[in-house]
């Protein structure tokens, strides 16, 4: 039920990445210690858990870096739109220009 409840808080926390490294480690790393403290038998659970902390932790850093790389991609095509919408102007404008001096 853990795994479940950080995996789903990764994906939706993803764009918070302190936050997201809160959620996984506050939640998996009590159940680690827990179990590096009894028998035997769940030491190789608490071994797992620390194990899939660090991979949703790494998932966490990937997809935050796939958030960034949106983010800068949508600013850099607003940018790109907004010199492509000046270029037309300047051209329908040469075109007007051009077509008034064909018809004198």
């Amino acid at each position: 039920m853990v795994a479940g409840m950080v995996s789903g808080g990764v994906s939706v926390l993803s764009s918070l990445r302190g936050a997201t490294f809160i959620w996984v480690i506050l939640l998996v790393l009590p159940q680690a210690i827990t179990c590096f403290g009894l028998d035997d038998v769940w030491l190789l659970f608490g071994a797992c858990s620390l194990l899939f902390m660090i991979t949703q932790l790494s998932s966490a850093q990937n997809a935050h870096a796939r958030f960034l790389n949106l983010v800068e991609m949508d600013f850099r095509n607003q940018a790109l739109l907004e010199s492509l919408r000046t270029s037309n102007r300047e051209l329908e404008s040469a075109r007007d220009e051009a077509m008034r001096a064909a018809q004198v």
